[in-house]
């Protein structure tokens, strides 16, 4: 796929439609048709040629920060469940969450430590932290029992910046690194390590996982359904128009770098928590088009990775959003928002504003994405029609097809 160079221009010298024209050629300008958004049969197709096959980011290594700890994914859309653990020897390994005897579901639940096995609670096999069947009871009744033939199902897992990825392709395409390519390095001076206190959200949305998805790449809609909350923060001109520093495509990946806006007024409740720390709408206002270095010109960044990781690095905190397709109609969004440890009361105070704002913020995106859904199943619509600040939803729509078409 093309890599995009890094054309960065500021908002101020804005020009109509320059994404479309820097991208035309890859992307095209036309219509794009919604029957990906309302297909079973195009449904079917991409969770067995892009969620089989591409890289998927389940966690990060603070969920497992000793020897023994665990934690299980369900992951719908590939029809598997994942058992993610630290060995006793401090590595990391994923593995189908599998007793190799019968099929049951080896540990049921979703986080915990398990020492140095873990057991089946059908017949009581047992398996060590490498994956190896350390048991098998009332071994000498089965005919030839072969140990090193059970072991359990291991899964590709990797990490990038303390981000846990698996790909359930046998023997992946390519390694983690090369797959996240220059989108990722863009990011190598964040501190994502600094920020480890964790407030998660999740909501089931009756909407495709690309509407979800794609509605977050784009900040087109910002002034309009965000503008009492942070679009109160973020950069439009005169006339309200959103306007973004830059839109940059790489290969499979993509990044919006969004401009403050310098007039922003912080309500007398941000101004407390702006003491502390950056909260999440002030984030927003703490530096961008007056930033002088490349990691500080990032910030703040939406990043997208394909097909369902986005990152919204922020001044102080960040937020993860995975979209996991559940059917062709409906979506998990996981949220999490990440901040430093708080030390102080109002650190404290500051990251409880900062999560609450967080998840009102979102609340306002999920209606949307279900009105959506429901149109495009009613037939009231039959294309989109993407404007220059949503280039990176049709970037993500070309991605997709190629994908399903064998193209990719």
């Amino acid at each position: 796929m093309a890599i995009a160079k890094d054309t960065t221009e500021s908002a101020a010298t804005y020009s109509p439609n320059r994404f479309l024209s820097r991208y035309r050629e890859l992307l095209g300008t036309g219509p794009v048709p919604i029957e990906p958004f309302i297909s079973p049969d195009y449904f079917a197709r991409e969770r067995a040629t892009i969620f089989r096959h591409c890289w998927l980011n389940i966690g990060r290594v603070e969920q497992l920060p000793k020897p023994g700890d665990f934690f299980t994914k369900e992951l719908e859309v590939c029809d598997a469940n994942v058992l993610v653990l630290r060995g006793r020897d401090g590595q990391l390994r994923a593995f189908h969450n599998v007793c190799q005897h019968r099929g049951n579901r080896l540990v049921w639940e979703q986080h915990g430590n398990c020492g140095s096995h873990v057991s089946c609670r059908y017949h009581g096999w047992s398996y060590d932290t490498t994956g190896a069947l350390a048991l098998a009871t009332d071994a000498e009744n089965f005919w030839n029992l072969q140990p090193a033939a059970h072991h359990l199902a291991p899964i590709a897992v990797d990490t990038w910046k303390g981000f846990i990825f698996i790909n359930l392709e046998p023997t992946p395409a390519e390694p983690l690194r090369e797959y996240l390519g220059e989108l990722a390095e863009l990011l190598d001076d964040y501190p994502f390590e600094q920020l480890t206190t964790c407030f998660a959200y999740s909501v089931r949305e009756r909407a495709n996982w690309k509407i979800a998805a794609t509605s977050q790449e784009e900040g087109y809609h910002v002034p309009y359904i965000h503008h009492q909350s942070h679009g109160r923060a973020i950069y439009s001109d005169k006339r309200g128009n959103y306007r973004s520093i830059d839109i940059q495509l790489f290969g499979r990946h993509h990044r919006i770098l969004t401009s403050p806006n310098l007039d922003f007024q912080p309500s007398a409740v941000e101004k407390i928590a702006g003491m502390h720390t950056a909260g999440f709408v002030d984030a927003f206002a703490e530096n961008g088009a007056a930033a002088k270095t490349e990691s500080q010109r990032s910030i703040p960044g939406y990043y997208s990775f394909f097909p369902n990781f986005h990152l919204l690095a922020l001044q102080g905190n960040y937020l993860a959003y995975n979209f996991w397709p559940l059917t062709v109609n409906e979506t998990l969004w996981e949220i999490r928002a990440f901040y430093p440890e708080p030390k102080t009361i109002g650190e404290r105070f500051a990251l409880e504003y900062g999560r609450s704002a967080a998840r009102d913020i979102v609340s306002e995106d999920i209606p949307l994405h279900e009105a959506i859904q429901s149109s495009l199943r009613a037939g009231a619509i039959s294309h989109f029609t993407f404007h220059d600040e949503e280039t990176c939803c049709r970037h993500t729509m070309k991605l997709v097809d190629d994908y399903v078409n064998g193209a990719a």
